[in-house]
């Protein structure tokens, strides 16, 4: 039996909006409820508008729950106004909230999706590529691939961006984990651009491997400075990158040579293999001394000591501060900044 929906009721739980209450009472259902300017606890209304939204699952199956228990035979095509008590526009507002939470979650899911799918083709392209500059170079210049020597012919596979540098050399060394023993090789990469340099890398890798399946996705990368203490440094994506470059340049001006380690896991014989990259530099003629360090550094070298200690992690070979299963890597500079903001009297 379909019975008209009244709107001096509460459109899921049927309150009178006249006399709250859930008994039957005698008021005209079919006049709409006036507010009151200060209304008691419990007696508030609130005037609603459904609109088509198949995005508002949850919120709209409210609705849909309490058309099917008292037949109301709502139109859900259309626009109609409704009317709420309290208690169910606060579960309403909820439902809805979390319509929308679930929204952006999917949204942001999709985003990320889509991004790691164009990163992997960008990627997949430029290996390809690559390889078949590779396979030339092998037919016409065998003993490069052999002796290791370095190479120049990295092609350019998407906009040179300007980064201040003509080109960048690096020192590759593959090692196993739990062997002492490591392969070593230098390159000149240039342009100096993320796709170049990530394909040279691979290249060197693939040549000292002697396999042409490896990719970039195979291993992890990771630098530092080769006389400087602490965690090195990730180099994952753009953005890390970028902050190499930087710690490069500012190695190359000041005379230091910087490593590019990966961690190798492309097959079960060169799983957990590693790739050291370095730029060429000048051997300081002696290691700092502590006694060459103020009163404020070697404070500052105790705290980032302690904080590597603190913020060991499995997963990787830097520091992490680890919040909701999300690793923040703590590389040298924030380290540095860290110590600072504790020396001036921050808590961590």
């Amino acid at each position: 039996m379909t019975r008209e929906y009244l709107p001096a009721n509460c459109y899921t739980c049927k309150k009178c909006l006249i006399c709250f209450t859930l008994d039957t009472c005698k008021c005209d259902k079919s006049v709409k409820p006036t507010r009151v300017g200060n209304p008691q606890r419990g007696q508030q209304i609130y005037f609603r508008v459904f609109t088509p939204n198949k995005e508002l699952q949850t919120a709209n199956q409210f609705l849909f729950s309490a058309n099917e228990k008292f037949q109301y035979n709502s139109n859900f095509n259309i626009p109609f106004s409704f009317t709420f008590c309290s208690t169910c526009n606060s579960k309403f507002q909820r439902l809805k909230g979390n319509d929308k939470l679930a929204k952006r979650k999917d949204i942001y899911t999709k985003k990320k999706k889509v991004l790691a799918e164009k990163e992997e083709k960008i990627l997949e392209k430029s290996t390809n590529k690559m390889n078949s500059i590779s396979i030339d170079v092998e037919d016409t210049k065998s003993s490069d691939l052999v002796d290791g020597e370095d190479e120049d012919d990295i092609s350019e596979f998407s906009e040179v961006e300007d980064y201040g540098i003509d080109q960048i050399k690096l020192q590759i060394a593959i090692e196993k984990k739990g062997k002492k023993t490591s392969t070593s090789k230098t390159i000149t990469i240039k342009p100096v651009e993320y796709i170049t340099v990530i394909e040279g890398i691979n290249n060197a890798v693939q040549k000292a491997l002697k396999n042409r399946n490896i990719k970039p996705a195979d291993y992890s990368m990771s630098y530092k400075a080769v006389n400087a203490r602490g965690p090195s440094s990730t180099l994952e994506d753009k953005l890390d990158f970028n902050e190499f470059i930087e710690d490069y340049k500012k190695i190359i001006a000041a005379g230091k040579k910087a490593s590019d380690k990966s961690d190798s896991s492309a097959s079960d014989e060169e799983r957990n293999q590693r790739i050291l990259s370095n730029s060429k530099k000048k051997r300081k003629s002696r290691a700092t001394q502590e006694n060459d360090l103020s009163k404020e550094e070697q404070t500052r070298a105790g705290i980032i000591a302690a904080l590597c200690e603190k913020y060991k992690c499995d997963m990787h070979n830097t520091p992490c501060f680890i919040q909701e299963n999300r690793h923040l890597q703590l590389n040298p500079a924030r380290l540095q900044l860290w110590a600072r903001e504790i020396v001036s009297n921050c808590n961590y």
